[in-house]
């Protein structure tokens, strides 16, 4: 199962999540095989998403948010939220109706950035179980993963201490690496998106290794690339 956490700044959030992507059978049963995922996207100057559960719809609802809400810069965070969820609960029906005998089917996602409207940042949750409600996170910190006790009370213990985005990201990485389950990576991807006042939305993307060390680190503006046929 994927770990995911997340973390309000006041510029924007922190989005972390282990890079382990295992292959299950259609009732969830995992054989043995995994790649490497990022897990977390950007469909909007000001969103970002992360997902567990359900991978390969999952990334195609993000795909198509980013090519459907992504080319309009104006849109408002409230409006893009409504497609965010209309475009899950969408897929995921699709989808179930296709392989009516696939029963692994749970699906989650954190959607969060920086409101420019509100001047704040935000959080939110959606869930298949929940049949894909918007749930706004009023807490700074939120988390899923195989032992949500274990995440809280590391995020708890550890959070005080962080005094820069960065050190939110190491936290995040340590907590993840400490996880004992073997569907769990120790490798971790950060999404960092924030708003600056005279640079606009930005995104900054970490890769830590199984140590902790980061691996790449790369800051860059959204944009979207249109292919002439």
């Amino acid at each position: 199962m994927t770990v995911l956490m997340g973390f309000k700044t006041e510029d924007g959030v922190v989005f972390t999540a282990d890079m382990k992507r295992n292959d299950v059978t259609a009732h969830g049963e995992n054989i043995g095989t995994f790649n490497k995922a990022e897990k977390i996207y950007q469909i909007h100057p000001h969103m970002i998403i992360a997902i567990a559960g359900l991978a390969s719809v999952g990334e195609a609802t993000t795909a198509i948010l980013k090519s459907a809400i992504g080319v309009n810069e104006d849109m408002s965070v409230s409006e893009s939220l409504n497609y965010v969820q209309e475009t899950f609960q969408y897929t995921y029906d699709l989808f179930k109706r296709v392989n009516p005998h696939v029963s692994y089917l749970p699906l989650v996602a954190f959607i969060g950035g920086y409101d420019l409207e509100n001047l704040e940042p935000y959080m939110y949750t959606i869930s298949s179980e929940d049949n894909f409600n918007l749930t706004k996170q009023m807490s700074k910190f939120i988390c899923i993963g195989p032992n949500n006790d274990f995440l809280n009370n590391q995020a708890l213990l550890k959070l005080p201490n962080c005094n820069t985005v960065t050190d939110i990201v190491n936290t995040f990485s340590e907590i993840i690496r400490d996880v004992d389950a073997e569907d769990v990576s120790k490798e971790t991807f950060s999404k960092v998106s924030f708003y600056l006042r005279d640079e606009g939305y930005k995104v900054s993307n970490l890769y830590l290794n199984e140590n902790g060390r980061l691996v790449e680190e790369f800051i860059c503006s959204f944009k979207l690339h249109f292919a002439n046929n």
